[in-house]
């Protein structure tokens, strides 16, 4: 029976014994009741240490110097942290406003769809007439149809409209042509569509692959790798041409 006593008078102090410690006055409730006392006191002592003073009656306007309530003096610190809050929100939008970046969506919108869906839709109304969609080996071509359109329907250089020029009038196009002139037999007339088709898919999984954020990060590094390979190579370059020309200017004296 004592062994039962001892056993479980430490887990019963954890538990309510108010109650059971008022109604008797047996040496084993008062035992519990002194236990469940020093503990609270002891808990009380180490909250107060961790996060100092707990008061419960609110704290005292320093204005009216009323005392206030707890819920009083939450209302007031809540209503210090909106204002603050509020404010910060307003410099925050005042700041979003002065900044008038140009988005690349709204780029878009505003600059380059007006004048390419125009354009796309009149080359493939052209390349219905040509019937190019079923016969890849007609003459007409479809980027050259666009360029030609995008350059003299440009709203910078209103003027080109009334001057209508080819695509191989066009200056940069010429400058790049007489450096590296076409093939006789375009790539339409001497693939097959299952050629085509295997060549657009690789290149269409390539792109996806180069635009993850892990491979640009790699392809950066190289990038950068590169850069400064060939920046040493053109140092070492320079002071050995420095070098040899000292030299040859010793040997000459």
């Amino acid at each position: 029976m004592k062994a039962f006593i001892s056993f479980s008078a430490p887990a019963l102090s954890k538990t309510s014994t108010k109650t059971s410690a008022g109604k008797c006055g047996n040496r084993l409730c008062e035992c519990l009741k002194s236990e469940s006392c020093e503990e609270y006191s002891q808990n009380e002592d180490e909250s107060r240490d961790s996060f100092g003073e707990i008061s419960f009656a609110g704290e005292e306007d320093l204005g009216s110097g009323k005392k206030l309530s707890l819920w009083e003096t939450i209302l007031k610190e809540f209503k210090e942290e909106k204002e603050e809050f509020e404010e910060w929100e307003k410099e925050h939008e005042e700041l979003k406003s002065e900044k008038t970046p140009c988005e690349a969506l709204e780029y878009l919108n505003n600059e380059i769809f007006p004048i390419l869906l125009p354009g796309m839709e009149k080359m493939l109304r052209e390349a219905r007439k040509w019937n190019a969609i079923e016969d890849p080996k007609c003459l007409f071509n479809g980027l050259d149809y666009l360029a030609e359109y995008l350059w003299n329907k440009n709203p910078e250089h209103p003027e080109r409209q009334s001057n209508w020029i080819g695509v191989f009038e066009i200056p940069p196009f010429k400058h790049w042509l007489s450096s590296n002139p076409r093939p006789i037999y375009p790539k339409s007339w001497l693939w097959t569509r299952g050629d085509a088709a295997s060549i657009i898919q690789r290149n269409v999984r390539g792109w996806i692959v180069r635009k993850r954020r892990d491979v640009q990060e790699l392809r950066e590094f190289w990038k950068a790798l590169a850069a400064e390979r060939a920046e040493r190579s053109s140092v070492l370059s320079i002071n050995l041409g420095t070098m040899t020309e000292k030299h040859h200017t010793s040997v000459s004296q």
